[in-house]
């Protein structure tokens, strides 16, 4: 494979191949002596090659514009309840969406003029919420025929502070969506018939509310971008601001909810990224990050480093049932052991070349 590339794609695939592979081919008993070595070194170089798989020229990026028109400003993306991705156009005042093929679509019907939508989420009506920010309302758009014609936005205003501008919006564990209001310098829910409630106590004043994510917690997570601070709130509106621990005048703008437990934050002036733990304790990494490079937003991304070792353990364990199967299953007589894998193995080989084939990068 000259001059291939693997990305964080093509080597959880090739692992995942390995070890089927290891099921296929083990004719006997005898197999587990030496010919499963083989596949083994295979996931020796597989692991080496995924811990290598972070650097620059081992990505892949891919482009799309077709079907977008010249500067639209593309704000927000969220993964659709559709399996595609959907996204804002602030300038252009039309909510996207793009299949994974690239195919793109736009909705503007319904939309206000000079609407501006941002942020999007989606909502436990598996519809796409988003704000508008000039607009100065929560947006609906319908993602899923099951919900009605895929498309039609829905606006709401009611309740909203005048010139709140809103900026960011995330579901909540209440089954409500929640907002942030960066000049209102408030926190808006909006539950999926439209009713909105504005929270504002325990604010900081010009906060400079900027990003809102739900935590694993069962709370919501906010940045204060002016105040320079990382706020939590209730479902009940309780609000909590924690500052210690993050670099006067860091800018913090965008949160998430990371995989090991706590929120994650990027520091637009500070140049770092943050953690902060459930219990407020913060952490600032800058190593690694380019001078002057101002970090805005983030996303939780795959990381498939713990796949190849599970793949080696998980064949090996494999072999060895099916080992244990093939002295007992007809004892005092013996099967090869090639039976059990084969029966077991062939099927779910063919399934990964018809589920993944289409998406191995030469």
């Amino acid at each position: 494979m000259g001059g291939a590339v693997f990305d964080r794609k093509t080597i959880p695939l090739l692992a995942r191949l390995v070890a089927s592979l290891t099921t296929v081919f083990a004719p006997c008993r005898n197999a587990r002596k030496g010919f499963v070595a083989l596949p083994a070194a295979c996931c020796v170089v597989l692991a080496a090659l995924q811990l290598c798989a972070g650097s620059a020229a081992a990505q892949l990026l891919t482009e799309f514009s077709a079907g977008i028109p010249p500067a639209p400003s593309p704000r927000g993306t969220v993964l659709g309840p559709d399996g595609n991705i959907w996204f804002s156009e602030e300038t252009g005042n039309r909510i996207g969406r793009i299949t994974p093929a690239g195919v793109v679509t736009e909705f503007s019907a319904g939309m206000s003029p000079g609407a501006h939508p941002g942020g999007l989420a989606v909502g436990p009506d598996n519809n796409i919420w988003f704000v508008e920010r000039n607009g100065n309302r929560i947006g609906r758009i319908i993602a899923l025929p099951a919900n009605g014609t895929v498309g039609t936005i829905t606006e709401f205003s009611a309740g909203i502070t005048p010139g709140a501008f809103p900026t960011s919006i995330a579901a909540g564990p209440d089954g409500n969506l929640w907002f942030v209001e960066n000049v209102a310098n408030k926190i808006g829910r909006i539950t999926t018939t439209g009713t909105v409630t504005e929270f504002s106590a325990g604010i900081s004043a010009d906060a400079g509310l900027g990003s809102i994510s739900a935590g694993p917690d069962g709370n919501l997570w906010f940045t204060e971008g002016t105040a320079n601070k990382i706020g939590r709130i209730t479902t009940a509106g309780v609000v909590t601001e924690f500052s210690a621990g993050i670099t006067a005048g860091a800018n913090v703008n965008d949160i998430k909810a990371g995989p090991d437990g706590n929120m994650w934050f990027t520091e637009l002036n500070g140049n770092r990224i943050g953690k902060i733990t459930i219990a407020g304790a913060v952490t600032e990494f800058s190593a690694g990050i380019t001078p002057g490079s101002g970090p805005r937003n983030m996303t939780l991304g795959p990381d498939n480093r713990m796949l190849v070792p599970t793949a080696f353990l998980g064949g090996g364990l494999f072999l060895l049932a099916a080992d244990t199967l093939a002295r007992t299953l007809i004892a005092p007589a013996e099967l090869p052991v090639g039976v059990i894998t084969s029966f077991c193995g062939a099927p779910f080989f063919v399934y990964l070349l018809r589920s993944r084939s289409a998406r191995i990068v030469p």
